[in-house]
């Protein structure tokens, strides 16, 4: 068994979106993350990379409110994945990046102390692994898809089937293509324990078009679907939907003569179970370049998906929320320190995002890893949601100002259960409680002075300034 280095990396900064827990930004160490896991106490596990002579991989874990618990020190390791599993341990995909006969992406498992159990080495001649993506079947095999090179040529998509005590069970090549990629989380797991895994390929100069593939959970291939449309298009994300279709999130994108960057807009391709495609929308923001990476459903049907958003002066985290058709509910935009790009997201047990990715100090600064933390409405703190409305509804509170009492007052006029939250200026929250609105609610003794007043209903935050006397 290998034993990890334990360290500490040290928290920077936080206090963009006046963090409150558990809805923050953070910042840690100079690195940046790729993936991240919940596990059932509410702790995360992030995997991250810092890139200087060499690579060297960490596993980071933190609490519901972002605090460090731990970190472990892989050396050699260019991380891509991880995910927590039953005996409180933690499995990891990474590449060694040593080029010829010792490189190896490699699938680890490690003890509920970051100790290393066992590694399956997968080697290659080719000089990195693109992409890696891991999954945990219900029947209990760990599956790891990946991308065998980065300079899309020759590349081939493996999946190896691997027993709980590292023993390979069975590996197979899925497609092979001079110019095939996908992003970490291009597997995913479908709703009749199968798999799926959307990618993109280039089928001719400047042409780029989306892979879907399903396949049974020995890696055989079901079916197989193209998708294009008048520019290219990237396959980056995918989520199964309850009527059993899937939805790709992704980019569509056009050149100048394969080269200058035209546009490029955020996508979302709906199929039905069997891949026919049924709809695609873009979404463009103006004068950005906008790409969607990661997309999550919640338990209503509404998605979530978190997309890297440039301009000419920054670039930031994308937050968006649409229906099940792909009408959008709201925007949110996360800069980080100067600016922050997302690799993953996730949804906490409560159905919070959660986003990993990376953010610099300035236009050139060194890349820090990057933990984004929500409510359902897609803000930090009541602070940074100020003045947020649903898109049907309008609140008031009377009295304002207020000194034992008030009331939530919303257009409808019915009474709605909902989460009241008081939080003063400087993002502390003193008061939090289930109300219904048009009915007094009874206040705690706070001291006199500014605060905002939040209420949260349906997965929609309303906000308001209070004065309390």
């Amino acid at each position: 068994m290998t034993r990890p280095i334990c360290i500490l990396i040290c928290l920077l900064h936080f206090n963009w979106c006046f963090g409150q827990a558990p809805f923050f930004e953070r910042i840690y160490g100079q690195s940046f993350a790729t993936d991240v896991d919940v596990n059932s106490n509410g702790n995360l596990i992030l995997a991250s990379t810092i890139v200087n002579a060499g690579f060297t991989g960490y596993a980071i874990e933190v609490n519901a409110f972002g605090d460090t618990l731990h970190t472990f020190q892989y050396p050699n390791s260019f991380m891509h994945s991880i995910r927590y599993t039953s005996d409180g341990g933690f499995l990891f995909m990474a590449d060694t990046l040593l080029y010829g006969s010792d490189h190896e992406a490699r699938l680890c498992k490690t003890d509920s102390n970051g100790i290393i159990q066992w590694c399956l080495p997968f080697p290659t001649t080719e000089f990195f692994t693109y992409s890696a993506s891991l999954l945990i079947h219900p029947s209990g095999l760990y599956y790891a898809g990946y991308v065998d090179d980065m300079s899309m040529m020759d590349n081939y998509y493996f999946i190896k089937a691997v027993q709980p005590n590292g023993q390979l069970l069975n590996s197979r090549v899925v497609n092979g293509s001079a110019s095939l990629w996908q992003y970490d989380q291009g597997l995913q797991l479908a709703n009749d324990s199968e798999m799926i895994a959307v990618s993109s390929v280039s089928s001719a100069s400047c042409t780029e078009v989306i892979v879907l593939c399903k396949m049974d959970h020995l890696g055989q291939v079901q079916w197989y679907r193209t998708y294009s449309g008048p520019n290219m298009y990237f396959g980056n994300s995918i989520v199964q939907n309850t009527d059993g279709g899937y939805l790709i999130a992704g980019t569509e994108e056009a050149q100048n003569n394969c080269s200058a960057l035209l546009f490029r807009k955020g996508l979302l391709l709906k199929t039905a179970a069997n891949g026919d495609s049924l709809w695609s929308r873009t979404y463009a923001f103006p004068n950005a370049y906008v790409q969607f990476r990661s997309i999550v459903k919640d338990t209503s049907g509404h998605f979530y998906i978190a997309g890297d958003y440039r301009n000419a002066s920054t670039q930031a985290v994308l937050l968006m929320k649409t229906d099940s058709l792909g009408d959008t509910l709201w925007t949110r935009r996360f800069y980080g320190q100067w600016g922050a790009t997302p690799y993953k997201m996730i949804l906490d047990a409560a159905g919070n995002p959660t986003i990993v990715g990376s953010s610099r100090p300035s236009a050139f600064g060194a890349e820090q890893i990057y933990l984004l933390k929500t409510d359902t409405a897609g803000n930090c703190s009541l602070l940074s949601a100020e003045g947020v409305q649903t898109p049907n509804a309008k609140m008031s509170i009377y009295p304002n100002p207020a000194t034992d009492q008030l009331t939530i007052q919303t257009s409808a006029g019915i009474k709605e259960e909902g989460v009241l939250t008081i939080q003063t200026m400087q993002g502390k929250i003193v008061h939090q409680q289930n109300v219904q609105t048009n009915a007094p609610v009874a206040l705690p003794k706070l001291a006199s002075g500014l605060y905002v007043v939040g209420f949260l209903q349906d997965g929609f935050l309303i906000t308001q300034k209070l004065i309390i006397r």
